[in-house]
This record gives C-alpha cells, structure tokens and sequence, in this order.
C-alpha cells in the first residue's frame, strides 16, 4: 500500500502542478504501474471540467475558451508542451536522424517549435470554443474536458507500449513499466471512463486518439528513429487534441 500511495503522489507531482511532493522512488513504483496514469488523468480532468463549468457560466464562449486553455496548463504545466516544440523542431529540420534528435535536444527552441506549438494552440482554441457552443448544458463541457485528459493519457501510453527509447534517457524510464498486461489494464480503464462519460461517442474518440498514435509513432521512427521523452510529451498533446476534434466531428454529423 504503501508503494502505491507513493506512486499516486508522484504521479500528481509530475503530470500537474498540485504540490503533493515528487520522488525517484515514487516515480519507479508509479512506471511500474504505468495504467495509473490514466486514474491520474480522470482526477485531473475533474478539476478542469469543474472550471470549465464554472467558466461557462460566467463568461462567453470566445473568453471562456481562453481561460480553460490557461487553466490546463496551470494545472498540468508545461512539460508536455515543451516536449511539442522540441518535437516540432526536430520535425522540422531536414538531413539524418542524428541531426534531427540534436535539433529536438537543443536547449533552444527554433522557428520549427515555436510554429508548430502555436498552430497547436490555435486549433486547440478553436476546438474548445465550439465545444463550449456545442454543450446544451454546462455538464457537457466538463465531460469532454474529463475525457480529453484521459484519451491524452492513453496516447502518451501507447507511444511508451510500442515505441523503442533512442537512448536512455526520461523516454527509457517511462518504457520500463510498458508491460501487454499495463496497458490493458490501462485501455481498459479507459474505455469504461469515456463510455461512461460520453457513450459510444467517448468510445470513438478514444480509439481514433489511439489511432493517431499511431501515426504519430511511425513519425518518430521516422525521423528519429524511435522515441524519447520529448516524444511522449508531444503525444500527450496531440491525444488530447484529437480526442476534442473527434467529439466535434461526431456532433456535427448529429451523433
């Protein structure tokens, strides 16, 4: 119990800014039991689907898109958001492998990372005004900002399941727990969590975040030749991004 508790703690203190305290040990125990990272996320996006309720009510949609985006990244931080433009960076440059991964380690962000983390937000905003138009009631909001935060999860699970570490880095880490049985457990938790919170509909943009994760995985092959931690963080990112577009694509054609 006491291992788990350490995991939990640890799992907070890395993928939010909630001062519960961060350890080597908790981290260990919490890659261990990598599926935690989805009961992680659903208490997560509890928190910003309850501002995002709040934020409905009292401001209109254009402004209150603005702030929920701020509000996920005051709660989560910027880690995976780095991890996005450094991604965008290596993306970017053209020759090797090696000069890629040099161009995503760089400390410094070039025009590659900084366009593609702002097209990134601008589509992010978009998506999230017309989800704050597309919900009937204030409840809505919040279960599709409870389950953006899962599918995002699921993702970063997904590049850690099948992709390969380029060295041993924060990405080899983050593999060690990447068991079949992990992520089953994971994918399992989060299937019942986006069922019951959106019906087929969260079932559909789960695995189409899934799905992408896919491409996104033969991308980083691609150009890197593998994954690192910069990778996992842009596919946090772009899960969470996938699953708002996919409701939005569902509700346009009426489902």
């Amino acid at each position: 119990m006491k291992k788990i508790l350490s995991a939990i703690k640890s799992g907070f203190g890395f993928f939010s800014r909630i001062p519960v305290g961060l350890s080597i040990e908790g981290l260990n125990e919490l890659v261990e039991r990598n599926y935690f990272f989805v009961l992680i996320a659903s208490v997560i996006g509890i928190i910003i689907g309850s501002f995002g309720i709040a934020s409905i009510q009292i401001f209109p949609p254009f402004l209150s898109a603005g702030l929920i985006i701020f509000f996920i990244y005051f709660i989560i931080g910027f880690n995976h958001l780095d991890g996005l433009m450094d991604f965008g960076d290596g993306w970017m440059v053209h020759g090797s492998i090696e000069k890629k991964i040099n161009a995503m380690k760089d400390a410094f962000v070039g025009a590659g990372g900084v366009g593609f983390c702002t097209i990134y937000l601008i589509i992010l905003y978009a998506a999230i005004v017309e989800i704050v138009k597309f919900s009937e009631n204030a409840y809505f909001i919040f279960l599709v900002l409870f389950v953006s935060e899962i599918g995002a999860k699921q993702s970063l699970l997904t590049i850690i399941q099948f992709g390969t570490p380029i060295h041993k880095g924060f990405g080899y880490m983050m593999t060690c727990g990447a068991t079949n049985i992990n992520y089953i457990i994971g994918l399992f938790i989060s299937i019942i969590l986006c069922f019951f919170a959106l019906g087929i509909m969260g079932i559909i943009a789960l695995f189409t975040s899934i799905g992408f994760s896919f491409i996104m995985l033969n991308i980083f092959n691609r150009n890197f030749g593998g994954i690192n931690g910069d990778c996992i963080g842009a596919s946090n990112e772009i899960g969470r991004l996938i699953m708002l577009i996919t409701i939005i694509a569902l509700k346009n054609i009426g489902m």
